[in-house]
């Protein structure tokens, strides 16, 4: 019939490309509706490790008070309290470096002294014995063998006094072991190292100056060395406190030059406007 237009019944090929046109287009939205799950549980994720990171570092400040703090004044006031302290200031001051290696060489070349080994063993021999007692005492509840003057006058007494300093040295790797295994979980970020840096970061990066010898001594080499989670730790927060140091530091001459520069336009106007102070 003339007045009835007729539509032409579509092909095979065309019912195949609708077919793949809608399939293209619930394939793109399955991918989308994919990746939003994918993103949401992602996100979900890193919220729960990160809190875990927080909790743990929550968890290892509390270890760190507890049973390893108490050591670290310990040790170090021993060194404070001896001739010690002023030996490693002279020798082995390592605060101005920004990178440690902690190695025997860096130790050479800090203390400008190929026997600085020797050196530092014959000052540790002379530490008092009294105040290795006395300063354990306050800071911990464990006890060293005691040496009391009628047993120094023995025959044994200098084998008392250096198994007295064996017993410390052995105190002071012990101490290092507990700092070694704290500072891994930061450096292997099992805990929120900066969560903690603010609380922790001055006793530890003071502590670990005063054992640089120690960790130093048995590094003969950049290669394989001991206690490098310690070392690590150390020159990430020490680094921190260098550049908080510095921004502080141009922080107050910004603030001084403030000041000078209202001070010298205050001048001016009073120059120019012949007001009395």
């Amino acid at each position: 019939m003339s007045g009835i237009s007729q539509v032409a019944a579509p092909n095979f090929v065309d019912i195949v490309a609708v077919i793949a046109d809608i399939a293209s287009i619930i394939g793109v939205l399955g991918l989308f509706a994919a990746l939003a799950t994918a993103l949401v549980a992602y996100k979900d994720y890193r919220t729960t490790q990160k809190r875990a990171s927080l909790e743990n570092a929550v968890r290892l400040t509390r270890i760190y008070e507890q049973e390893i703090l108490g050591y670290i004044f310990w040790i170090r006031n021993v060194f404070i309290s001896s001739h010690m302290n002023d030996f490693i200031k002279e020798h082995l001051n390592i605060e101005s470096l920004k990178t440690v290696r902690f190695t025997k060489s860096e130790m050479i070349n800090i203390s400008n002294k190929k026997d600085i080994s020797f050196l530092f063993e014959t000052e540790f021999s002379k530490i008092d014995l009294g105040i290795i007692h006395h300063r354990k005492n306050l800071f911990t509840t464990n006890e060293l063998p005691r040496t009391t003057e009628t047993e120094w006058s023995g025959e044994d007494s200098e084998i008392r006094k250096n198994y007295t300093l064996f017993e410390f040295r052995h105190e002071i790797y012990k101490l290092l072991n507990s700092l070694e295994w704290f500072a891994m979980n930061f450096t292997k970020n099992i805990a929120d190292e900066d969560a903690v840096y603010q609380s922790l970061h001055q006793v530890f990066i003071s502590c670990i100056q005063y054992l640089y010898y120690f960790i130093s001594n048995i590094n003969e080499t950049a290669y394989g060395k001991f206690y490098t989670n310690i070392i690590e730790l150390y020159n990430i927060w020490n680094k921190r406190l260098v550049e908080k140091a510095a921004a502080e530091v141009t922080k107050l001459l910004e603030i001084r030059h403030q000041a000078e520069e209202k001070t010298a336009n205050l001048h001016k106007e009073i120059e120019h406007t012949g007001t009395k102070l």
